[in-house]
């Protein structure tokens, strides 16, 4: 039997429920320990990360990090094209939960860059495979920004029980560049993405 895409995201946000909170910010700050250690986060200049939503990996901490290393750090704000604005970030505080109930910056008073700009995107996803392949939550948000974001490292934070054989996947889904989990790193990018490790 093949399972539909809308099946499996609704399995793997039953799955990640019972995680606990402690769970997942210790394996969290285990990923992004090894993040930082990338001469890819170490060279990038801007950097964009989306904001924890639900039992997501915690990048709280590592907004913090990033903008302590003085890198410029932008956040999504979604709009209804399935494209999304990147606001200039400096912290959590000043931001207010869209519809959705995600973390965002107010679009008035806030600074914005384009997608060109990026040298490195932390992206989200519920399960990935060995070779790069990712299912996200089914807007098309990021696969939308990856084409107009093309040199930017495709960096994602994964818990180790949501790395899969294999997914579904489209001829315009975007495959990512390198996996973290808190057990394993997965480099996935081929000879065509010059990225610095």
């Amino acid at each position: 039997m093949v399972i539909t895409k809308t099946e499996l995201r609704k399995e793997l946000l039953e799955k990640r429920a019972l995680l606990t909170k402690n769970e997942i910010d210790t394996m969290s700050a285990e990923i992004f320990a090894k993040a930082e250690l990338l001469q890819c986060y170490k060279s990038a200049k801007t950097i964009m990360l989306y904001i924890t939503f639900g039992n997501e990996i915690n990048t709280i901490p590592f907004l913090a990090k990033a903008i302590g290393d003085n890198k410029t750090v932008v956040t999504p704000i979604c709009e209804k094209n399935r494209s999304m604005k990147l606001a200039v970030t400096a912290g959590i505080e000043g931001m207010a939960k869209n519809k959705m109930g995600i973390l965002e910056m107010p679009l008035e008073g806030t600074e914005f860059i384009e997608p060109e700009a990026l040298d490195l995107i932390i992206v989200p996803g519920l399960a990935f495979t060995p070779g790069g392949d990712r299912i996200g939550y089914g807007g098309g948000y990021y696969d939308t920004l990856f084409s107009k974001a093309e040199h930017a490292v495709r960096l994602c934070p994964s818990f180790d029980s949501f790395i899969v054989d294999s997914l579904p996947t489209e001829s315009h889904d975007y495959k990512v560049d390198i996996i973290i989990t808190e057990l394993r790193s997965f480099f996935c990018f081929g000879e065509d993405r010059a990225i610095e490790l």
